[in-house]
């Protein structure tokens, strides 16, 4: 946390963002102790990253980010100027005889430039973890320059012969005294709070929302995504009007048609008119489709209500089906889990690869089950993939038989990882479906599995098919 928060934040300042809070300051856990959530600990002493958040604000506050300096490869550094302050000894007046500048400084006003070493907080991949120090030159007035680390702990550095000389690690250090320095990459423009200002031709107080019933639609790609199970799917929609002044209009569409469409609709003030629509997408091949509906309502348009939607029937009936057989075998599978108790078996009354795991009185270290299958590549290559299709039923010692993950990972060769949710398994035999990365041909291994509510867990799996 100490790590990745400063890091964060200064990232994000970088994008754009005006201003961030660090969510939970105080001590609180979850999950009996499990997850240690805050700054501090539960005796009020204070984590590492109380320390780092704070040096954060002490070496940036209301600094001006200006971009990033290219350094070095495998390191970021970040140019703040530092509005009408000099070189800063506030916290460590021992250091102020040290400070002496030599020469005459560029004009400008005195900058700051935060640096750290590349590691797998920055890149996702483990590879990356534990990385070496970077030794690296900056360009720098002969004299003594302060640099704090990120407990805040402050030192000096000289420079000689027109360079300062820097190690980077994996945690931020801030170099303070700079000046006439440029960035290489400007940040982005820090956003501003304010009403967006109505073009002329345009109306936002009239607000299109559309609804899904479940019965015509599944919600899937971590919400992202609108499957239409059938050939057409009602749409049930609200059009509102937030504004005293009556107001008449019409819905236009793109991605498909909407029947049912009232062709004037007619909006009371501070009132909404409600009506079901049968959604049919463009007719052909394609699988994927952008719903766009827009209305205009006393000459000027609304603003769009925009649906990613997958033709989930139109895709099942015209896909290639690849089965992956070997994966109803035990010995395709490699135990991943937290439990205490783990067993994999084939199920000869299920026709189905089983497992078994169980979690003792004290294990505190949060029920998770997500066995690993290698990919046999060529032959179960994930390429040009679509979907993952399987057959998968679960049993818990828990009435609900519930769950708080559910998903298949991906992971790919450099370390990085995909999740690819699915419709939550119950105790009878169900299909489920999970979409597969655009990405997919850089996948090598899958997990499988879930994270169960109660104590003791069977997981039956069987069918697994790629479909393209």
């Amino acid at each position: 946390m100490a790590e990745i928060c400063p890091k964060g934040m200064i990232l994000l300042q970088f994008g754009g963002i005006y201003r961030a809070w660090w969510f939970l300051f105080g001590c609180y856990n979850e999950r009996h102790g499990e997850k240690d959530w805050g700054t501090m600990r539960r005796d009020g002493s204070v984590k590492p990253i109380c320390a780092a958040l704070a040096t954060l604000n002490a070496e940036l506050g209301g600094a001006k980010m200006l971009g990033e300096v290219k350094v070095g490869d495998g390191i970021r550094a970040f140019l703040y100027e530092q509005h009408g302050r000099t070189a800063r000894s506030e916290s460590s007046p021992h250091l102020d005889g040290q400070l002496q500048r030599g020469g005459a400084s560029p004009p400008g006003e005195p900058q700051t430039l935060v640096f750290w070493r590349e590691s797998d907080v920055d890149t996702g991949r483990r590879a990356d973890a534990n990385p070496a120090d970077i030794a690296f030159f900056l360009p720098a007035v002969d004299g003594g320059y302060r640099l704090v680390d990120v407990m805040g702990t402050p030192s000096v550095v000289a420079a000689t012969n027109g360079a300062l000389s820097l190690v980077a690690t994996a945690h931020p250090q801030y170099l303070s005294g700079l000046s006439g320095l440029a960035a290489d990459i400007p940040a982005a423009p820090a956003g501003t709070f304010g009403r967006k200002p109505a073009e002329p031709d345009e109306d936002l107080t009239v607000v299109i929302r559309p609804h899904l019933p479940r019965a015509d639609f599944d919600i899937t790609g971590r919400h992202c995504v609108a499957e239409l199970l059938g050939d057409a799917g009602t749409i049930e929609l609200e059009v509102w009007n937030f504004s005293p002044e009556a107001k008449n209009g019409h819905l236009l569409v793109e991605g498909g048609e909407l029947r049912g469409v009232p062709d004037e609709i007619v909006l009371p003030p501070f009132g909404k008119a409600s009506f079901a629509a049968e959604y049919v997408p463009t007719s052909g091949t394609a699988v994927d489709f952008t719903l766009r509906i827009r209305g205009e309502f006393n000459g000027k348009k609304t603003t769009c209500a925009t649906i990613p939607v997958f033709h989930r029937n139109r895709f099942l009936s015209t896909c290639d089906i690849v089965p992956w057989p070997a994966l109803d075998k035990p010995e395709a599978w490699q135990r991943n889990d937290s439990a205490d108790t783990y067993r994999c078996t084939f199920d000869e009354a299920d026709k189905a690869v089983r497992f078994d795991v169980e979690w003792k009185p004290g294990n505190v270290n949060g029920a998770w089950f997500f066995p690993v299958h290698s990919l046999r590549l060529p032959e179960e290559s994930m390429a040009d993939g679509k979907m993952l299709e399987f057959e998968v039923r679960t049993d818990q010692d828990k009435v609900e038989n519930d769950f708080g993950e559910v998903v298949v990972m991906a992971l790919y060769a450099d370390g990085q990882v995909r999740y690819m949710p699915y419709q939550r398994p119950y105790r009878e035999w169900g299909i489920r479906r999970a979409i597969v990365p655009a990405d997919a041909n850089g996948i090598v291994a899958l997990r499988f599995g879930v994270t169960p509510g109660g104590r003791r867990l069977t997981y039956w799996l069987r069918n697994v098919r790629l479909l393209k």
